[in-house]
């Protein structure tokens, strides 16, 4: 949590936040139907374009293993649950 590093707080604020869990424990699906890993990550990065949740045959095989899932978590446990889609040291991704 670089955001809070070394402020005097630090500590009492890192009770209160929670590791990024997109992709891993929760999703976000939107109006049309799109399969994102949360809903900050509509338009970004890997995730311009979400997975077709409409169109998918069997849920668990098209969308939760699909390739790009498996590469977002395996990314987002890599970076030790630090969401890459933003660096909130300097609000960009």
């Amino acid at each position: 949590m670089g955001i809070i590093e070394g402020r005097e707080d630090q500590e009492r604020l890192a009770m209160m936040a929670e590791p990024c869990e997109s992709g891993l424990f929760s999703s976000y699906v939107n109006c049309k139907g799109s399969f994102f890993v949360c809903s900050f990550a509509e338009g970004e990065d890997t995730w311009k374009d979400g997975l077709n949740v409409l169109e998918c045959d069997d849920f668990m095989k098209d969308i939760w293993y699909n390739e790009r899932l498996i590469k977002w978590r395996s990314r987002l446990l890599a970076n030790n649950r630090e969401c890459p889609i933003y660096d909130l040291n300097n609000h960009e991704k």
